[in-house]
């Protein structure tokens, strides 16, 4: 009877051991079929292709030339030659895209002016900044108007409908504005729209009012002769570059290979171009 007991035990034993070896089995090949890509660091990239995206209102910075231009895509340029790596430098004029894509790994590198907040570190891994900017207001001036005066105050602002990139960072101090105002501001966000193109439907009357960044509004108003750039709405915020969150090595590198473009005579040249220095 205790040969019979311990050979039903020793029975079970094995069951137990074989169903765990079969359990294990499973579960390796479970993962293995589950188990995604591995992440663009730096150490993936190196032997793929850097995807660089930016923003480009070529009609406006290619100066009739035909060659893709702007001050960002330029930049984007040198520093993807300055990185040693294949790269590509890709457009897309909407900032929400652009994120959307470095979301999903189809772009390494958000290379335009993004506002350092706490909302954007939330989000992205930041560069060393680039320069600091502000956020204006963009109307048409008076006589392009109707004889209509231009808002002088940002309490004037108080039941306006305002157009901006889909920016969080610009929401949040239109918001901010609202609150002050102890009044609604209406925020319309240009999902598909840069902010070069928001400038232009101010100056051709498809929308009144709009805000972005005071460098790309002074630009535009080179062209735009019909808009008032001339009330801020926010101090001068920090700008840079972002890479995903789970990209700290390639952080570290763009940080490197934009500090050494920015000792160079091309940078100094750029800076000169588009009038930022």
């Amino acid at each position: 009877m205790g040969k019979l007991k311990r050979g039903g035990a020793l029975l079970v034993y094995g069951i137990i051991i074989l169903i765990s070896a079969v359990s294990i089995i499973f579960a390796e090949l479970f993962f293995q079929d589950t188990e995604t890509e591995p992440e663009r660091d730096y150490e993936v990239i190196a032997n793929d292709t850097l995807r660089i995206v930016t923003d480009l209102h070529q009609a406006r910075n290619s100066g009739g030339s035909g060659k893709a231009s702007g001050f960002h895509y330029e930049l984007a340029e040198l520093v993807g030659k300055e990185s040693g790596l294949k790269f590509a430098v890709i457009v897309e004029n909407s900032l929400a895209k652009s994120l959307e894509g470095l979301e999903k790994r189809d772009f390494d590198i958000v290379a335009r002016p993004i506002i350092v907040s706490d909302l954007s570190k939330e989000r992205l891994l930041l560069s060393d900044g680039l320069n600091t900017d502000k956020q204006v207001l963009v109307q048409r001036k008076s006589r392009y108007n109707g004889g209509k005066p231009v808002i002088k105050s940002v309490v004037e602002l108080a039941g306006k409908e305002v157009h901006i990139q889909d920016d969080e960072t610009v929401r949040m101090i239109l918001e901010n504005l609202a609150v002050e105002t102890g009044d609604s501001i209406y925020i319309v966000p240009e999902k598909d729209c840069s902010n070069e193109q928001i400038a232009t439907m101010v100056a051709e009357g498809v929308i009144d009012y709009a805000v972005c960044d005071y460098s790309t509004a002074r630009k535009m108003a080179r062209y735009l002769k019909q808009i008032d750039i001339t009330l801020p709405v926010s101090f001068e915020m920090q700008q840079s570059w972002g890479v995903r969150k789970e990209s700290p090595v390639l952080l570290d590198s763009l940080d490197t290979w934009m500090e050494r473009v920015k000792s160079t005579r091309n940078f100094r040249r750029l800076l000169n171009k588009y009038g930022l220095r």
